[in-house]
């Protein structure tokens, strides 16, 4: 029984060294944003089916955008899938199509002026 009484003791010495101005000031972890991905701003742009990377010019002006394009084909499942390649202006909200690429990973420079990716191995044959 003194176990209990002291407890309650205790805990309403703790409760009263407490302020509520204290009280009310969110700890550091409350005011860090938590980890992950945010929307900052909604734009409207094109639909944009099965990408699988996506890459910002460092101007944000444009995306380069991977995605899988399915093409019909006498194969036993019936298409064939190519990774293809696309600029999003994002001023014009035109799609321009670089082709198909090989490994996805496209990479800009950092003047924003070029884009590195690798083509498709018929671009390499003559």
């Amino acid at each position: 029984m003194r176990k209990v009484a002291l407890g309650g003791f205790v805990c309403a010495l703790l409760l009263s060294f407490t302020t509520p101005a204290a009280a009310a000031r969110p700890s550091v972890e409350d005011t860090l944003p938590a980890p992950g991905l945010y929307c900052v701003e909604r734009v409207a742009m094109p639909d944009l089916v099965n990408v699988i990377d996506a890459k910002w010019s460092p101007d944000a002006q444009m995306l380069a955008v991977v995605r899988f394009e399915r093409r019909p084909s006498g194969g036993p499942a019936g298409y064939i899938e190519d990774e293809v390649l696309e600029l999003l202006d994002m001023k014009t909200k035109q799609l321009r199509s670089l082709g198909s690429i090989e490994y996805g990973r496209p990479a800009w420079s950092p003047s924003g002026h070029y884009l590195a990716y690798w083509g498709n191995k018929a671009d390499f044959l003559e």
